[in-house]
């Protein structure tokens, strides 16, 4: 079964969507678009009401944008704790210099003490937001021993998500490369069987867990615990059980090592 993560802009709302069942809680400000930045204000409320064993992901806004805050942003992340469990840049407008500028990003998080692993993030709407093309950014993740995951989104929320023929041999090699598969991007309530292409470990919403779909309106407890039973349900026809280590198993196996 695929687990669910939801994706909060407040301390309340996480409490909310731990209370319905989500397995792992995603920290973003949806104003601020795809992977809002919230304030670090924000990250440490909701880091005190989340339970350790519970995975915490930090959204940090776009590639092109962090170096406004980068240093600022690195200390504050490393006063967390327990450290969270996953970061995660969007790549919208990155350059053609993106896999420097990530390495770079790294190796500065890792002297400053910041002990989070960093996903990368496909957006399947990449011409259209100008980010790099899914099978390059699959590529570089697998090169990388401290990525454990790949997030498949879309950059702009305006359109449905776009699932495209190439995906499914994409989310293969990323499994072969013992990473999990994250899907989310436009996927409405009782719309998650087309993330099945994907045969995702983990399904990401913020949208689709709002009070009338909305993604600025407040996390709706009764449509979380409803994502909770479809992503359960999620699994390709034929699908041998989950036995490798995507999923919230392996959040839970990655925050244990970082405690």
């Amino acid at each position: 079964m695929a687990s669910l993560l939801v994706s909060v802009r407040s301390a309340h709302e996480a409490c909310l969507a731990i209370g319905a069942g989500a397995a792992i809680i995603d920290v973003k400000e949806p104003l601020e678009g795809a992977l809002g930045r919230a304030c670090a204000t924000t990250w440490r409320a909701i880091r005190d009401v989340v339970p350790a064993q519970v995975p915490l992901s930090l959204a940090l806004g776009e590639l092109g944008e962090f170096a406004d805050f980068e240093r600022e942003t690195l200390a504050e992340l490393s006063r967390i704790a327990p450290a969270p469990a996953y970061l995660k840049l969007g790549l919208a407008g990155a350059g053609p210099r993106w896999r420097e500028r990530l390495r770079a990003i790294r190796e500065a998080a890792r002297q400053a003490g910041v002990r989070s692993a960093w996903v990368a993030v496909v957006y399947l709407d990449w011409s259209a937001v100008d980010a790099p093309e899914p099978a390059d950014v699959v590529a570089h993740a697998l090169e990388l021993r401290d990525c454990p995951g790949v997030l498949f989104d879309t950059g702009s929320k305006v359109s449905a998500c776009v699932l495209g023929d190439a995906l499914p041999a994409l989310a293969s090699a990323i499994r072969g490369g013992g990473r999990f598969v994250a899907a989310a991007g436009g996927l409405a309530l009782g719309g998650l069987a087309r993330a099945r292409v994907l045969d995702p470990d983990v399904i990401a919403v913020r949208g689709a867990a709002c009070q009338g779909g909305d993604r600025t309106a407040a996390i709706d407890p009764r449509r979380v615990r409803q994502l909770v039973a479809e992503a359960a349900r999620l699994d390709a026809p034929g699908r041998p059980p989950r036995t490798h280590t995507g999923g919230a198993r392996a959040a839970k196996a990655d925050h244990t090592r970082n405690q």
